[in-house]
């Protein structure tokens, strides 16, 4: 089985599903609708590459998921998706992703899952431990007091690490 984010890399862009695909699927893909054979069941003509993660999960796909068109799908990867607004405070755990595309949000405490600032969105990171939290396509990531987990800037991202002072 694929993770979620699943797509299609093609020369004039990327390939994935939407809900509106699940009912297209023959019933032994339907519940695996995030996944390179599903892809290439609806897209049979298409010659792509397989990728997978948030790391460069192509634009176009996150805008998707923001706009709830792929609701069922991502709730059938097992993956919680989350788009925090402007000024909340989140701490990322397992099986969670917040996607930050506009404003600031601050991550405190971040054990597991995915923290991702994206299009201009900021995320100020503090005290993780665990997780990925990274900065694509314009978006900045300020984190300070790591101790564990990964901090990556993708596809013009920044990831800014703060310095702590030692007294």
């Amino acid at each position: 089985m694929c993770m979620l984010p699943s797509w299609g890399e093609t020369e004039v862009g990327p390939v994935f599903l939407t809900d509106a695909d699940i009912d297209l699927l023959p019933l032994e893909l339907q519940s695996d609708a995030h996944g390179h054979k599903a892809i290439r069941y609806i897209y049979p003509a298409k010659e792509f590459r397989e990728r997978e993660g948030w790391a460069d999960c192509p634009r176009e796909m996150l805008d998707a998921m923001r706009a709830g068109k792929m609701d069922r799908i991502i709730r059938q990867s097992g993956v919680r998706l989350f788009f925090p607004r402007d000024g909340e405070t989140i701490s990322p755990k397992d099986h969670e992703v917040y996607i930050v595309t506009s404003g600031v949000v601050n991550s405190s405490a971040q054990t597991g899952g995915d923290c991702m600032a994206n299009s201009g969105g900021v995320v100020n990171s503090s005290a993780q431990t665990g997780g990925d939290c990274g900065a694509l396509y314009g978006g900045v990531v300020n984190s300070s007091a790591k101790a564990g987990g990964y901090c990556l800037a993708f596809s013009g991202g920044v990831v800014n690490q703060i310095e702590e002072k030692k007294q």
